[in-house]
């Protein structure tokens, strides 16, 4: 067995101190590594940075590093004793944070591998700071089972299963709900003001749906592990748990009279990362089967994955009637005109889009709206698209949702090829889908959106919105500086460049929202004259106005909506 303590040892320097314990050693020398990425997340990020002060038997034998992630200690004949402390201080769901408000780890940021022992049983001592050092009464979350009578001891078999719980110390706020088959619990920690029994009700509606659409439950213990910030949103999927990130602002259920469209965005957010204790953590592509954390392990099915659940999770409201129809489509208008907006769909394919995760998506720079796609949004679309051409073609009897169940049935134990829809697909309809994926998946022509909207009777519109630049092809923040231009624009073509502060047009001064209202009352083709500063240097751009082609999508239910279409919507909405 190897033994971990952990201690939040100095909260304000952000210092988890680790003790690590093997009592048979490689007799040549023990080698230990850290991964170099986190499951879910898919960009190296070198957690081995933060290790500090590492010492076998207290400097009794020597250590050495062998290369960014690897030490090794002389060899031995006894127990060896390994103490080396973690900076954390990386808020995200990804790393390891400790200050005096909480602390979070996950086991790939902190735990060091002894290697040839990855299959080994593992025991973890989790110790909180001294009460004097933090602020309130601290506990332990984790979804980690626990020895019998320790309340800070857990056990877990393998070196996998170790790095897939998270661990949350706060003085956080606790609530569980169980269904039939499962028990749930949600740790909040930081300032909030949830309403814990609507919060309460409206989880387990979702919890209950996923369990009833796979049909059979993927753990019987589940922790929602949620940090509450000021600004932040975010999620990391596990095996039985996921962390997640939201503002105050989310977990604020009605404002204003009404759903509070953040409380709607955090639900789905919960929706999605659960959806995934099926789809990514259990059935997965044949790469994420004991992948290699040293390296970058690519797959091209990453549109199935996160694609299809980004489907399901904004579904899943609607289907549980968490919102209804009209807040559903204000929800699915948005994604589609992300998708309308970026440029990039025609440059980068999704089977492409997921392959280079690690170097693209994941390394965003200023010209991604131009260059790439979004395996999620994009992957969302086409999981749409495609399930509507599968209720077409088999009367509403079968669909995506088929899919997905068949898929989940027949690879628990597999990872799944990058042709496992098409394969499934082959066995409901002998009908040829192959032009489909080598049109949308392959290729880069526009989804079918508006014809597969037809179908529910929906019409999909297509419109300018003046609330900002955008269809000049610019952003630009609260400070007026540019941060993004789009292909093909006015902005583009008469040299606006990223970086650029715009003080002025036409030599008048303008704050960022007057410069909106101002360039929108001028008319298309006049000259427009900005003021920018550039490299501290005053310069003035003229650029003749005109727009983008309208990306801003409006989803309306048909007035003259046929009994077909209305039938064919609600077998959509029921599943």
């Amino acid at each position: 067995m190897i033994k971990y303590e952990i201690t939040a040892k100095y909260p304000n320097r952000h210092i988890f101190e680790v003790r690590l314990k093997i009592t048979d050693p490689n007799p040549l020398g023990q080698v230990f590594q850290l991964p170099s990425w986190i499951p879910g997340s898919y960009l190296i990020r070198d957690f081995s940075k933060h290790i500090i002060d590492l010492e076998a038997n207290n400097g009794e034998l020597q250590s050495k590093k062998i290369d960014k992630n690897h030490w090794i200690v002389e060899p031995t004949d006894s127990e060896l004793t390994l103490n080396y402390s973690i900076y954390a201080f990386d808020p995200s769901v990804r790393s390891a944070f400790l200050s005096a408000e909480r602390g979070f780890f996950n086991g790939s940021s902190v735990f060091l591998l002894p290697l040839g022992y990855d299959n080994a049983d593992f025991e973890i001592k989790i110790n909180l700071p001294d009460k004097d050092l933090v602020i309130g009464n601290w506990s332990i979350a984790t979804s980690m089972p626990l020895v019998e009578n320790k309340s800070n001891i857990f056990i877990v078999k393998g070196y996998h299963e170790l790095i897939d719980h998270p661990v949350e110390l706060a003085d956080f706020t606790a609530f569980n709900f169980s269904t039939e088959k499962v028990n749930y619990q949600m740790t909040l920690s930081g300032k909030h003001e949830a309403n814990l029994e609507s919060l309460t009700a409206d989880l387990a509606a979702i919890c209950l749906h996923h369990e009833n659409f796979f049909k059979e439950v993927a753990t019987e213990n589940y922790l929602f592990l949620n940090y509450v910030k000021s600004k932040g949103y975010g999620g990391l999927e596990h095996n039985h748990s996921c962390a997640l990130i939201s503002s105050r602002e989310d977990l604020v259920k009605i404002k204003d009279g009404k759903l509070n469209p953040n409380y709607i965005k955090f639900l789905a957010l919960c929706a999605h990362e659960y959806f995934h204790t099926w789809w990514v953590k259990r059935v997965k592509p044949k790469e994420f089967h004991n992948p290699d954390l040293t390296r970058e392990v690519h797959t091209n099915q990453l549109w199935i994955y996160e694609g299809f659940t980004s489907y399901y999770d904004e579904l899943t409201l609607l289907r549980v009637k968490l919102v209804s129809l009209e807040e559903y489509l204000t929800l699915f208008s948005t994604n589609i005109t992300r998708y309308f907006k970026s440029k990039g769909r025609h440059r980068q394919t999704l089977v492409q889009s997921s392959f280079d995760a690690w170097t693209k998506f994941y390394q965003q720079d200023e010209n991604a709206p131009n260059a790439i796609v979004s395996y999620y949004n994009n992957g969302a679309l086409l999981a749409f698209c495609l399930d509507i051409l599968i209720r077409t073609n088999k009367k509403n009897r079968m669909s995506l949702d088929t899919i997905v169940k068949n898929i989940w049935s027949h690879n628990k134990s597999v990872g799944t090829e990058d042709d496992c829809i098409q394969e499934e697909i082959k066995k409901i309809d002998t009908r040829n889908y192959q032009g489909f994926f080598d049109n949308y998946l392959h290729g880069k022509r526009d989804l079918p959106i508006k014809e597969s909207l037809k179908y529910l009777g929906i019409e999909l519109s297509l419109e300018n919105k003046m609330s900002d630049l955008e269809s000049l092809g610019m952003n630009i923040d609260d400070s007026g500086i540019v941060k993004t231009i789009y292909d093909d624009s006015c902005a583009q073509e008469y040299g606006i460049y990223v970086g650029d502060k715009i003080i002025s047009i036409n030599y008048e001064e303008k704050t960022p929202k007057e410069l909106i209202s101002a360039i929108y009352a001028l008319n298309d083709g006049e000259i427009i004259k900005f003021g920018v500063i550039r490299d501290s240097l005053l310069m003035e751009i003229p650029v003749k106005k005109y727009l983008l082609n309208p990306f801003h999508a409006r989803l309306e239910i048909i007035k003259d909506i046929s009994p077909e279409q209305k039938e064919n919507l609600n077998h959509w909405i029921t599943g």
